[in-house]
């Protein structure tokens, strides 16, 4: 299968929001770099949406999402928050561009700490433990089965929750992107 982004130079482009910079600095920096290496892809129309995956509570945006990749920005600005990372059919890279968040690989007891400008890959069929500081932010890209990551990525509202309004809005931006990327091909 042929994929548009390229998980190096995603890292590389999650490198333009280290630089100390505010926030919503961090944000539109990487969304310009976004842009101008994949030009027409990227949703620049930031809807900030509450998560819930595997008892992490973060908050994600969706910048692109098909059936087989998705581009979000991904962080929490709780003082910590930690969880299983799910197992998936998909490879999920993590670049952190502020904060800290710590990984535990499946069959590992030790932490492996990842700071600004350095990236976490998940690889498919595996899991890891993962914990965050307060007010760590990432950009993070997936790529295989996405369809299978829904229900724990997404419908974690449902089960922890019962929250349906919280997942029928992240199935709703979910899905736009992804009939809007079907048929702008």
């Amino acid at each position: 299968m042929k994929y548009i982004f390229d998980p190096d130079r995603l890292h590389a482009i999650s490198k333009k929001g280290t630089d100390g910079k505010d926030l919503e600095s961090s944000f539109n920096a990487i969304l310009d770099e976004l842009e101008n290496c994949y030009p027409g892809k990227i949703n620049r129309e930031i809807r900030w949406l509450e998560n819930i995956a595997g008892q992490a509570l973060g908050k994600l945006a969706f910048l692109y999402a098909t059936l087989s990749e998705y581009v979000i920005f991904f962080g929490t600005p709780f003082h910590v928050s930690s969880s299983h990372s799910g197992r998936y059919g998909a490879d999920v890279w993590d670049f952190v561009f502020k904060g800290k968040m710590d990984c535990m690989p499946e069959g590992s007891i030790k932490w492996d700490t990842y700071g600004p400008g350095e990236g976490a890959h998940l690889e498919r069929g595996m899991i890891k433990y993962y914990r965050t500081i307060d007010d760590t932010w990432m950009l993070e890209y997936g790529r295989g089965s996405i369809i299978g990551m829904l229900r724990f990525g997404v419908f974690g509202h449902m089960s922890i929750t019962k929250d349906w309004t919280l997942t029928l809005k992240q199935i709703k931006a979910y899905g736009r992107l992804v009939l809007k990327n079907f048929f702008h091909k």
